[in-house]
């Protein structure tokens, strides 16, 4: 029992570390004006759909928070 809640942990902590890095190599591309606004914000809803549930909560918030102001800032003319 003991094993698998440390294979779960691990696990938990791979898909956490990987939405992290991928949220600031989507920020990182856009500051750098590979991504444009639009497809700043498709990918971070693409990612927001992949790791919901699976990531921790404050994690979960700030893909959440990060794709709100996007999606605000894409909407302003």
């Amino acid at each position: 029992m003991m094993k698998e809640l440390n294979a779960y942990e691990e696990l938990r902590y791979e898909i956490n570390r990987k939405a992290t890095e991928t949220l600031m190599h989507l920020l990182l591309c856009y500051e750098h004006g590979k991504l444009s606004t639009e497809a700043l914000s498709a990918s971070i809803d693409t990612l927001f759909m992949a790791v919901s549930g699976l990531v921790d909560g404050d994690l979960f918030d700030m893909i959440t928070a990060t794709s709100e102001i996007f999606k605000s800032t894409n909407s302003n003319p």
